[in-house]
């Protein structure tokens, strides 16, 4: 498993590409079972009933004005759903979400601990 972080749209769209994937929203439900706003989302095979395919262009519109990040296996086979999630830059990521390829890490505070410095500088 190579766990990678990227918010460059090249390489996203074509890590979701390369596995067959589609950019699509899709309809969350709420604890109290109502519908809740819909949110980005990447289908690899057929769309279930609560997802709509969407333009590249919306997908990651979408991902900047919600600071998400794409954590992705670079290395699970062909042929495979691979692991991904969307994650929130600044919490996850912090002050270094701007980076566009950002080192491996399945961690976010082992990623934090070895891009970030402390307060102090060191």
């Amino acid at each position: 498993m190579a766990i990678k972080y990227t918010t460059s749209e090249e390489k996203i769209r074509s890590w979701i590409e390369e596995y067959g994937g589609v950019p699509v929203l899709m309809k969350g439900v709420e604890e109290n079972g109502k519908e809740s706003t819909e949110m980005i989302h990447i289908a690899f095979g057929p769309l279930l009933p609560d997802m709509g395919e969407i333009e590249w262009e919306e997908f990651f519109e979408r991902m900047q004005n919600e600071q998400l990040a794409l954590e992705y296996d670079d290395g699970a086979p062909r042929g495979q759903i691979p692991d991904f999630k969307f994650i929130d830059r600044d919490r996850e990521l912090g002050e270094f979400y701007p980076e566009s390829d950002l080192p491996d890490s399945g961690d976010p505070d082992v990623l934090r601990s070895n891009i970030i410095p402390d307060s102090d500088g060191e």
